[in-house]
């Protein structure tokens, strides 16, 4: 599988939607029956030391319902524009009891792991960086 980390920008407080195209070992795009489940955990960057991040309260180990975030083809409506293909997973961190981008110019990471279904390989994953405003 191919790793990318994925930018973007969020206001202060408020949620954002995180899209992905997740494919397989040869490029496939991967579907819902191919993945036992998934969940993200997300954290604040240090400054200083990039290396280093604080978890977010409330965003740790967070299961993702599969039939909400993954599609069985790809999706192009104008929400993605990083090409002509389109993405097959979205993900809006629920953010009503516990806010996930509270401090402003300070960057987050959502790590989301999706548990293949094909016993014996490894975990797709997909990383955001936010930019908080």
């Amino acid at each position: 599988m191919h790793a990318k980390t994925f930018y973007g920008t969020a206001f202060t407080n408020a949620s954002v939607v995180l899209l992905a195209r997740v494919v397989g070992d040869y490029s496939e795009v991967l579907k819902r029956k191919d993945v036992l489940s998934a969940s993200y955990s997300a954290s604040l960057i240090d400054p200083v030391f990039p290396d280093r991040s604080t978890p977010v309260e409330g965003h740790q180990n967070v299961s993702l319902d599969l039939d909400s975030v993954f599609f069985d083809s790809l999706q192009t409506d104008s929400s993605w524009d990083a090409d002509a293909l389109g993405y097959n997973f979205r993900l809006v961190p629920d953010v009503s009891q516990k806010p996930l981008f509270t401090e402003p110019r300070r960057l987050y990471c959502i790590d989301c792991t999706i548990q293949l279904s094909e016993a014996g390989r490894m975990p797709a994953r997909i990383k955001f960086v936010i930019l908080t405003h």
